[in-house]
């Protein structure tokens, strides 16, 4: 809750201070004397649009929970998730398959040095007399 407090606080002084600093931009062209109304009417609805929005997070991380809760009951103490299965299944394919990529590159540049003889010191290149 403290979370949730600590941002529509946070939220509600940011627009605040926007909103002041764009009426005095403004308030020397247009002829805006004391824009404290306006901050104040500004500060009312930031403050009600971040309660909205941190109680639509409030509502997703309660979703997600329960959804976690839920699927633990169901699988009992051996819990794994047969969904997840196949998106790590997939991820670690592709994975193996850069892996692999990745090896067949190094074997290609080890041949090639061989084949030069080519040092490690990029200052000192030496060619084998073929």
């Amino acid at each position: 809750e403290y979370v949730m407090m600590f941002g529509k606080v946070l939220i509600t002084v940011l627009t605040m201070i926007i909103t002041y600093f764009i009426i005095q931009a403004a308030g020397q062209d247009d002829g805006i004397s004391g824009g404290w109304l306006i901050i104040l009417m500004v500060m009312i609805m930031g403050f009600l649009i971040s309660c909205l929005f941190a109680n639509v997070f409030s509502v997703c991380i309660d979703t997600v929970l329960l959804c976690y809760c839920y699927d633990r009951k169901e699988e009992g103490d051996d819990y794994y998730p047969t969904d997840l299965a196949k998106h790590v299944d997939k991820a670690t394919l592709e994975k193996g398959k850069m892996m692999k990529q990745m090896e067949e590159r190094q074997k290609a540049e080890k041949a090639l040095e061989q084949r030069l003889n080519v040092r490690r010191d990029p200052n000192e290149v030496q060619l084998n007399e073929l």
